[in-house]
């Protein structure tokens, strides 16, 4: 059964020793606000959108291009 892995054992501490947790990934497409507590876990709240992929809209008529929409916030963006 090569390729499988089984779980891990305990984890051994040594006297003094804290167990660190590790912040979860943040997505990219949004700003994130640190807003540790007084314990110091860190925490994040999401922000504001950084509109990385905004999609074209363009007029069917003349192919102008009107405006960008972000599809992450559903933002409607200036064309220029």
């Amino acid at each position: 059964m090569s390729g499988i892995v089984g779980r891990p054992g305990p984890v051994r501490l040594e006297p003094g020793e804290k167990v660190r947790r590790l912040a979860p990934a943040r997505d990219a497409r949004w700003e994130w606000i640190d807003v540790t507590g007084l314990d110091g876990r860190p925490e994040y709240v999401r922000g504001a959108c950084r509109h990385l992929t905004p999609a074209e809209v363009r007029s069917v008529v003349t192919d102008e291009l009107l405006a960008y929409l972000c599809p992450d916030c559903d933002a409607q963006l200036p064309a220029a």
